[in-house]
């Protein structure tokens, strides 16, 4: 196994067991809630980039590759949970805190789905394993 591919693999694991850690002291909470969702965004994540490092063709790494690129979400996720963790919920209540805060990673996600300007290409390196290429 990579090695790599080992620490994805166990920091999904952790995100996963911390989500739900938290999400059983107050399942009401909403800041509970949102912290589960995010732990499950890292935890997408961090599954995506193993099977990426484990792959054993090009075609099951551009597979993993796409599949990995909902991950800009993480960062609006974690931007939103910081909101309502310091308390700033009224913020929320204006439309546009979403926009600015959701419109970036959409955007991120719908250019990556059509091009590969943002997750690039995977390339086969000597001893078997995939990097990612930026090629222009």
């Amino acid at each position: 196994m990579n090695l790599y591919a080992f620490t994805s693999a166990t920091s999904a694991i952790l995100s996963l067991a911390l989500g739900f850690i938290v999400i059983t002291l107050n399942p009401r909470s909403r800041l509970n809630r949102l912290f589960l969702i995010f732990c499950l965004s890292l935890t997408y994540m961090g599954f995506t980039e193993f099977g990426y490092r484990q792959a054993e063709s090009l075609e099951a790494a551009m597979f993993w590759l796409k599949a990995s690129a909902l991950s800009p979400i993480v960062v609006s996720l974690f931007f939103n949970f910081a909101l309502v963790f310091a308390d700033q919920q009224k913020k929320w209540r204006n439309p546009s805190v979403y926009a600015l805060v959701y419109l970036p990673a959409v955007i991120f996600i719908i250019v990556d789905a059509f091009s590969h300007w943002i997750t690039g290409d995977p390339v086969r390196t000597a001893w078997g394993r995939y990097y990612y290429h930026f090629g222009v």
